[in-house]
């Protein structure tokens, strides 16, 4: 073998090393949020959060009146 064969061999190493590392990233990347996803979450997250005040402040206001009587 000669050394541009070598040479070869590694810069072959090197792109199919790239290749699989280019091909994880993407895969990773279907993991992240997109941003209607993301949305759709935040949405989700308010309209608990209304909820949990409505059902505290209905709590807040009969103990009001049950300490009026």
């Amino acid at each position: 073998m000669e050394i541009k064969d070598f040479i070869g061999i590694g810069i072959a190493g090197i792109l199919s090393f790239l290749f699989f590392d280019i091909r994880s990233i993407r895969q990773n990347k279907d993991g992240y949020l997109t941003e209607d996803k993301h949305e759709l979450l935040c949405e989700n997250a308010a309209l608990r959060l209304e909820k949990k005040i409505d059902d505290m402040k209905s709590e807040v206001l009969e103990a009001i009146k049950d300490n009026h009587k």
